[in-house]
């Protein structure tokens, strides 16, 4: 009786020699046709180690151990002082461009002189929404504090605790993984944040993955540190 695959050969090695040998432990008097279905014609195999069913098998064996690569999601924690914790969300990238110095080249001497240092002020975050869009009600709540729409009028700051609501601190963890666990280790803080915007409604039927926005704010320092 012709040798049979075993749904175990898609997780050999893509090995031809080694698979036919590994195979050939697997014969059909070993299963039952209580728990094995029938196999059809044309994954009988044979001796020939060329044959398509070699070929098939090693396009399958490679499909079934690729994976694709993990998606890169950072929290970022903004503390609320009202309520006295953190609040927790995600991202996909942050986008901080540094400082920069501004040179002024002379026209007679062709020599540099520094002219101007630039802050690094501001910082893009490329948010993952929540199902609930928290994402959204956060950032509209932090706008309210600034502009009264339905009064069409600026609101201004009457004491220390209107100001520090609308300058928020966000803390952005940088992951790294192993075979086991996820781990902290970069710690990116953004000091007195303003918002400039809320973020953009796109929706669209032909999109079936995850909403995102980037939003840009202004800052007024930063720090990062490694995490031991």
């Amino acid at each position: 009786m012709a040798n049979t695959i075993s749904d175990k050969d898609a997780y050999l090695r893509n090995d031809a020699e080694e698979s036919t040998k590994k195979r050939e432990l697997a014969t059909a008097s070993s299963f039952t046709p209580q728990n094995t279905p029938p196999l059809a014609p044309s994954v009988v195999a044979t001796k020939s180690p060329s044959t398509p069913l070699v070929s098939a098998k090693t396009a399958i064996s490679s499909l079934l151990a690729w994976r694709p690569a993990p998606q890169n999601l950072f929290e970022v924690q903004f503390y609320d002082d009202f309520l006295k914790k953190f609040n927790s969300y995600y991202c996909s990238s942050v986008n901080f461009p540094g400082v920069q110095l501004v040179y002024n080249r002379a026209i007679t001497t062709k020599l540099f002189t520094l002219e101007n240092y630039q802050y690094a002020d501001e910082v893009t975050i490329t948010w993952r929404e929540t199902y609930n869009h928290e994402v959204r009600k956060f950032h509209e709540d932090w706008i309210k504090l600034f502009y009264d729409k339905e009064k069409d009028a600026y609101i201004s700051a009457k004491s220390p605790t209107d100001i520090a609501k609308r300058f928020k601190t966000a803390t952005v963890f940088i992951h790294a993984t192993s075979e086991t666990s996820i781990y902290n280790v970069l710690k990116l803080t953004l000091i007195n944040m303003l918002p400039m915007k809320t973020p953009e409604l796109d929706v669209d039927w032909s999109k079936t993955n995850f909403m995102e926005y980037s939003i840009t704010y202004k800052i007024e320092d930063w720090n990062w540190e490694w995490v031991s």
